[in-house]
């Protein structure tokens, strides 16, 4: 009668043991950190130009943006 208690106990026992499995994990390159760009606050009292000149510094800033983030694309690829 032991021997029936002992059998399924060990079946038991044997399987509910966990096995983890290791792999190692291969990054290509780590991402850079590209600074947000801002947006200009435009107020109502400023002149025409100064609210022109906000806006080409924004587009500008906006490029050079781009062109860190797809330099930093390229290289991960």
């Amino acid at each position: 009668m032991k021997k029936l208690l002992i059998i399924p106990t060990l079946f038991i026992l044997s399987c509910s043991q966990t096995k983890y499995i290791e792999k190692p994990i291969y990054l290509k390159c780590r991402i850079p950190d590209v600074p947000k760009t801002q947006k200009p606050l435009l107020k109502d009292d400023m002149s025409y130009p100064e609210k022109l000149k906000n806006i080409l510094n924004y587009m500008f800033d906006l490029e050079k943006e781009n062109d860190l983030l797809r330099k930093a694309q390229e290289v991960c690829k």
